[in-house]
């Protein structure tokens, strides 16, 4: 079992410091990760334009190729 806390008032002050900045570490963590995930979300929303843009820009050049290979060739 672990040491027991004295009872004092210096003891009581110490714990209640700790607490203090337990809980101020704890919200800080908390913001942290709040921006982090408004971050991600950020670039997630940018991958995903950037997707629907190539894909939009390979079927247009797929298309070009097709029709340019059609028209040139010998058939």
């Amino acid at each position: 079992m672990a040491d027991q806390v004295p009872p004092t008032r210096m003891a009581l002050q110490t714990y209640k410091g700790k607490k203090a900045g337990a809980s101020k570490g704890h919200q800080l963590l908390k913001k942290k990760a709040d921006a982090l995930k408004a971050r991600f979300r950020d670039i997630a929303k940018e991958i995903y334009k950037t997707k629907g843009t190539m894909s939009e820009s390979c079927s247009t050049a797929y298309f070009s190729l097709t029709a340019a290979q059609r028209t040139t060739s010998p058939a």
